[in-house]
């Protein structure tokens, strides 16, 4: 069944699609691709919750199921959007329903729409024991998307909390992916080691002692860059 929110975005795209464009993608997506700039995507959802209201938890469900088996990226990428504007809906939603829609994720820019600081570290930490057991799951998938999705969930953990639990499982997935040389995964590491600095910097020195004959040289720039200077890159 198809919700207001999705009739609704499929006219937004519509008349937004870049039918002109030229360029080639870098996201990896392996879906039907309009162009569609991010902040005016943002924006209709914005301007559609605030015309309609938050959706009741059926409606979006429905919504995000449709979204996330739909043709194009750009649905894929508004179904994060959707994700990140519904707490209390995000909140209550079952780690198994979630890991359908990551199973319909292709490319680091669909992954990181959903994945990017949309669950925050609370929300994270008050069911730590489940989130612990999906996220060793999705790092031992086959599945690269969902190997990056097992990191990106964890960039904001890292980020903004001192909570050991959050560096440790980083620590632990981080370990056994590190051999992986798609970038998807390898770029993943960098970045939840870039982000760890500020509250684990002891960590991150201790891994990048530990596994430098294994990662990239372009991680071990990256995340040395970003222990010397605060910064990806000078």
């Amino acid at each position: 069944m198809t919700t207001a929110f999705v009739t609704d975005f499929h006219i937004f795209i519509r008349a937004h699609a870049r039918t002109d464009f030229q360029g080639q993608s870098h996201s990896e997506t392996d879906h039907v691709e309009y162009f569609i700039a991010v902040p005016a995507m943002r924006a209709f959802v914005k301007e559609w919750l605030t015309a309609h209201g938050l959706m009741p938890q059926s409606e979006w469900l429905e919504t995000l199921d449709s979204l996330y088996s739909s043709d194009s990226l750009e649905e894929r990428m508004v179904g994060g959007m959707l994700l990140a504007q519904h707490k209390a809906h995000r909140q209550a939603l079952a780690l198994d329903h979630f890991e359908q829609w990551l199973g319909q994720l292709h490319g680091w820019k669909e992954v990181d729409s959903t994945c990017q600081t949309v669950f925050t570290p609370a929300e994270m930490f008050r069911r730590w024991d489940e989130w612990e057991l999906f996220l060793r799951r999705l790092a031992a998938s086959d599945d690269l998307n969902q190997q990056r999705a097992s990191l990106v969930l964890l960039v904001d953990v890292v980020r903004s909390s001192d909570d050991g639990r959050g560096i440790g499982l980083a620590m632990a997935l981080m370990a056994r992916l590190v051999h992986e040389r798609d970038k998807r995964v390898s770029k993943a590491v960098s970045w939840v080691l870039r982000e760890a600095v500020k509250h684990h910097r002891g960590a991150v020195e201790r891994f990048l002692a530990e596994h430098e004959t294994h990662l990239p040289n372009t991680t071990l720039r990256e995340v040395r860059t970003k222990l010397n200077t605060g910064k990806k890159r000078v």
